[in-house]
């Protein structure tokens, strides 16, 4: 199961030989056009989860090949609330990692106030003027940490929570919690405020869970994230309608994962068909696919509990849906006819409720998994 986990660090997975190498990889391109031109800029774009971190992983690991070039990959969102991105940021991180490949031994004029600048640095007492305040003070750099998602949680406790977690699980356990009553919760910001922190910092501490929560929430889950682990956004899916190469590619994305014994021939396809092409959907799916047959305490995952998971993925997208979003799609699917002229058009769009193909044609088709519910829909009417 944790090999078709979707939301695993990609690095993790480059690590394990389950990355798949994509045709038409953008790595392939980025490292070819570097070759020819160091100095060349280049702008990745696409939904998380569509695999762009794991393409500039893969480009960084084949310049190590070259004696002269040096990459180095930049977790941005590790270094810099991005609430400060600001004119200098990158320029500063540029400057830091020029520095750890240079090493301490490098003699450059004025280094140090480079890092200064960078990142902050506290004042000398012979400094101090004499008026009020302390007389050895942190001047803040250009670069400014990201603060907790907890706020009005102590960092120490998430602390003490994370190593308990740690001890815990060297005895080869983790833990699970079941969050019930809940749903009597009846102010809903402070029911938010919980999701928005509580949540985060139980994932810090790598805890599960599960919580039951109050109907009204869902008011609002058509403009959230349904799962704050997976961070939905738009995404050039493969268009498995007319990419055989594509499609190819997520059938050996499957096999690498989960291996040629555990998906029967029929399944295979199936989960391909109702992914949409969508790579993180595919390994949801599957996931899901993985549990149904489990739970049934089947041997392999075949068609029936592919469809199971299938049925669920699309009603968790239907979650939050206003009745307008749902003609739009509708209509969609319907006509086959969708113009973006709105902020909820856009939004069906990042969270996947319609994917957009970009080759080898454009155009728009509403998830595979909705599809079959808007025709109940239509149906009862």
């Amino acid at each position: 199961m944790s090999r078709v986990a979707a939301a695993a660090n990609p690095a993790l997975a480059i690590e394990q030989k389950l990355y798949v190498h994509p045709p038409g990889a953008i790595s392939d391109m980025i490292v070819a056009r570097l070759e020819l031109d160091p100095s060349s800029r280049h702008l990745i774009v696409g939904g998380i989860g569509s695999g762009k971190s794991t393409q500039l992983l893969i480009a960084e690991h084949r310049f190590l090949e070259h004696e002269d070039i040096r990459a180095a990959y930049v977790d941005v969102s590790e270094k810099l609330d991005l609430a400060q991105l600001r004119p200098g940021c990158l320029v500063a991180l540029a400057g830091l990692k020029l520095g750890e490949h240079l090493g301490e031994d490098a003699k450059i004029d004025n280094w140090r106030h480079f890092k200064d600048w960078s990142e902050g640095y506290w004042t000398h007492p012979d400094e101090w003027d004499g008026d009020d305040g302390d007389p050895s003070a942190f001047v803040p750099g250009i670069l400014k940490p990201p603060k907790p998602e907890w706020v009005d949680i102590p960092n120490i406790i998430v602390s003490i929570l994370n190593d308990a977690h740690i001890k815990l699980s060297k005895g080869n356990q983790t833990l699970v919690l079941l969050f019930d009553s809940l749903d009597r919760v009846t102010d809903k910001d402070a029911f938010t405020r919980v999701l928005e922190q509580d949540i985060p910092a139980l994932k810090k501490a790598g805890i599960g869970i599960v919580l039951i929560g109050p109907i009204r929430s869902m008011e609002g889950f058509g403009r959230l994230d349904a799962d704050r682990f997976d961070y939905l956004h738009i995404q050039a899916p493969v268009d498995i309608a007319f990419d055989e190469v594509g499609t190819q590619f997520l059938m050996d994305v499957l096999h690498r994962r989960a291996g040629t014994e555990m998906l029967t021939s029929a399944a295979l396809p199936l989960l391909v068909e109702f992914s949409g092409g969508v790579l993180r959907d595919l390994l949801n799916l599957a996931k899901a696919a993985g549990t149904e047959a489990y739970l049934r305490g089947a041997e392999v995952i075949d068609v029936p509990h592919v469809i199971v998971a299938a049925d669920n993925h699309g009603r968790s997208l239907m979650i939050g849906l206003k009745p307008e979003e749902i003609e739009t799609l509708k209509h969609l699917r319907s006509t086959g006819g969708f113009v973006r002229t709105s902020e909820d058009d856009l939004a069906l769009i990042l969270t996947r409720r319609i994917l957009e193909y970009r080759s080898p044609q454009a155009r728009y088709a509403v998830h595979p998994t909705i599809a079959p519910l808007l025709d109940q829909i239509a149906g009862r009417k």
